[in-house]
């Protein structure tokens, strides 16, 4: 299971989505000759001399994202109780006991996306443009599903 540490990084950034498959996979040194976009109207950059025209993909008022880097920090355990109704939830059921939990830091934070494609400005359509909204929307109907179902839940003890 993954915690993440939101208090590690206040950095924006506008991540990339570029169209390509990189074998590489230790540390590189960025230079501006090898990335370098230009802010116009059609966002326009060149990777190993191949032309990609970018749109920026704006995440829904009340969604941020995060870039994430793996630390060798554990959330440390609840205290256990000697009390065994302390382990149960509040219907009564026994919590499932969690393994190890993993904390993630925080890099950067973003509110949009930037998505590349070749020659051409990502559409609608596009793989990269669907499958954000795609997982926007899965996280949204999850959320909005948890939420209304504890709202249920707490109606009925009262």
């Amino acid at each position: 299971m993954l915690a993440i540490n939101p208090q590690s990084s206040s950095r924006k950034l506008i991540p990339n989505l570029i169209p390509c498959s990189v074998k590489h996979s230790g540390p590189i040194t960025i230079e501006q000759r090898h990335w370098n976009p230009q802010e116009t109207h059609k966002p326009t950059a060149y990777l190993r001399g191949r032309k990609l025209q970018g749109k920026k993909v704006r995440l829904p008022s009340g969604y941020r994202g995060y870039v994430l880097e793996k630390t060798t920090e554990m959330l440390q355990p609840e205290a256990t109780s000697a009390d065994p109704r302390e382990s149960r939830d509040e219907q009564g059921e026994e919590r499932e006991l969690q393994g190890d939990v993993h904390i993630m830091g925080v890099k950067a934070q973003f509110e949009e996306v930037m998505v590349w494609a070749h020659e051409v400005v990502p559409e609608d359509d596009d793989p990269y443009v669907r499958g954000i909204q795609d997982w926007i929307n899965l996280a949204d109907a999850v959320s909005s599903r948890a939420w209304t179902t504890l709202l249920e839940s707490r109606a009925d003890h009262t």
